[in-house]
């Protein structure tokens, strides 16, 4: 448990939460089982290792990592024991999201037809309800309706080892200040390199927020980019 989760598990006071515990991993690593996958993967947004049970839930995940609202995330924070209808029910949500105005949101990613199936809607709703009166928070669904179609998840797949390259200040706003009207990634690669930046420092502009693009089509160096302001 981070900081900023400790401290909000230290602060439940529900007796209808009857135990907290960490989450246990009782699938090997990487490895296909008849039931679903376990997937480790590296998050820079957290700086450590995060956890994901699925292919489905490893992209949902990825999305975290460029929303500038989310100060961290914990994939399988907890275990809680809680009570549902009398009875004493264990639960892991798959995420917990922490914003940087100190809002926590604990997230189920679920494909869209499992989360439509009707004794599946039935119960998470009662969960969701104990979330909100017991603990004070939203309990939400995320599935593939949550990102864009298109290839959406393969640029961010693609611009993901970019997140990490460090990018100065002083630099990216004499290129902002230079970009052509119409604009590709390989002219902005060539005006990285004018301002003695290499072709990488382009793409970390397009992976760090500072422009937008088509997301039905895979990013290649004739893409039409548009800058954000």
């Amino acid at each position: 448990m981070n900081t900023e989760f400790n401290a909000f598990v230290n602060g439940i006071t529900s007796p209808k939460v009857f135990k907290v515990e960490p989450f246990e991993l009782k699938r090997k690593i990487d490895k296909t089982s008849r039931v679903k996958p376990s997937i480790l993967h590296y998050s820079h947004l957290n700086m450590l290792m995060a956890y994901a049970e699925s292919h489905h839930e490893a992209k949902v995940i990825l999305t975290f990592e460029y929303d500038k609202k989310i100060k961290c995330y914990l994939t399988q924070p907890a275990t809680f024991t809680i009570g549902v209808d009398g009875k004493r029910v264990p639960h892991t949500p798959d995420v917990v999201i922490i914003y940087h105005d100190g809002t926590v949101e604990f997230i189920q990613i679920k494909p869209e037809k499992k989360a439509k199936d009707k004794e599946y809607s039935r119960r998470f709703k009662q969960i969701v309800k104990f979330f909100k009166e017991e603990l004070g928070v939203a309990y939400t669904h995320r599935t593939e309706a949550s990102f864009k179609a298109g290839k959406y998840i393969e640029n961010l797949q693609q611009l993901y080892a970019f997140l990490d390259v460090k990018l100065t200040a002083r630099t990216t706003n004499k290129i902002m200040t230079e970009l052509p009207s119409a604009l590709t990634i390989s002219a902005l690669e060539q005006l990285c390199i004018k301002h003695n930046k290499t072709d990488i420092y382009a793409w970390a502009l397009i992976a760090q927020g500072h422009f937008s693009y088509d997301c039905s089509t895979i990013l290649i160096k004739q893409s039409n980019i548009t800058p954000k302001h």
